[in-house]
């Protein structure tokens, strides 16, 4: 569970910006599981950093590299994770690709969607 004062209510949430607030070293977290939806916050940041609007299926690799980097830097180990899309339409399999990624056959990462 994430303290209240960790989170700002003048920032939009990114997916890219829980790993710092999940225990690290050897505590591994046994479940987490998220709500996901579109984030726009980093989609914002990542055509902003590439000077364009992306098409969407660059968008999603794009975003899956950032969601990777960001649990990789924060050196959280996730032993399982589920990720939910409830519309279809949020940045889902992107977070679930970005974490199977930086957590490796270790871990675990369902991922449902009335899309996939």
């Amino acid at each position: 569970m994430i303290p209240r004062s960790g989170l700002e209510k003048t920032s939009p949430f990114s997916a890219a910006r829980l790993p710092p607030w999940l225990p690290g070293g050897d505590r591994p977290v046994s479940l987490i599981a998220l709500i996901a939806g579109r984030d726009e916050a980093l989609r914002r940041e990542i055509e902003s950093t590439m000077g364009r609007s992306l098409p969407e299926e660059e968008m999603g690799r794009a975003l899956a590299e950032r969601y990777r980097q960001a649990l990789e830097a924060a050196g959280t180990l996730i032993r399982a994770a589920v990720i939910i899309d409830l519309s279809g339409e949020g940045d889902a399999a992107p977070l679930a690709l970005g974490w199977a990624a930086a957590l490796g056959p270790e871990a675990s990462v369902a991922l449902w969607s009335p899309n996939h």
